[in-house]
């Protein structure tokens, strides 16, 4: 099954929840089955990548929260069957990206303490970044800026939230 899993792509914003994704991937091609037995251990200390996620500054921390919300719905569409699937992932995304009442991740404190303008422009953002990607596509109403270079959108992902 590993084979046929391409390695932990890693992202711009210290491969922020990376690995996450590549479960995501890895659930794509099998069943992921618990062993009852230990077969890795995840030590967290003061100075491990885990750890330090809560240090970053806020508009960091929006910024890698939204690329893993894009990584993870390029994941589950890449298993859509049709598009009506693929508008309920859409929309999962965004409930992910933005909850309203109950939020997941290490960001739970920071998402549901934002202010709807804020809320808002994450999720066009969100929806922009979403549209220029090959594996996610326009959500919807989504406009997005020229391409310019491969490199574009993580470019324009970082200036923008850590300008926030």
């Amino acid at each position: 099954m590993l084979r046929k899993v391409p390695l932990i792509s890693g992202n711009p914003f210290n491969n922020f929840a990376a690995d996450t994704v590549w479960m995501a991937r890895l659930a794509r091609v099998g069943d992921l089955v618990r062993v009852p037995r230990v077969l890795y251990r995840k030590r967290y200390h003061a100075g491990n990548t885990h750890t330090r996620w809560s240090r970053w500054r806020t508009g960091y921390k929006i910024g890698a929260w939204t690329r893993h919300c894009l990584d993870m719905l390029a994941e589950t569409l890449a298993g859509a069957p049709d598009p009506a699937s693929r508008r309920l992932l859409h929309a999962a995304a965004r409930e992910r990206l933005a909850p309203e009442t109950a939020a997941v991740g290490p960001y739970q404190a920071l998402l549901l303490s934002m202010s709807p303008t804020r809320k808002k422009r994450m999720i066009r953002r969100f929806e922009m970044a979403a549209a220029a990607r090959t594996d996610i596509g326009l959500l919807h109403s989504a406009t997005c800026p020229p391409i310019g270079s491969e490199n574009w959108l993580t470019k324009w992902l970082l200036r923008d939230y850590l300008n926030l």
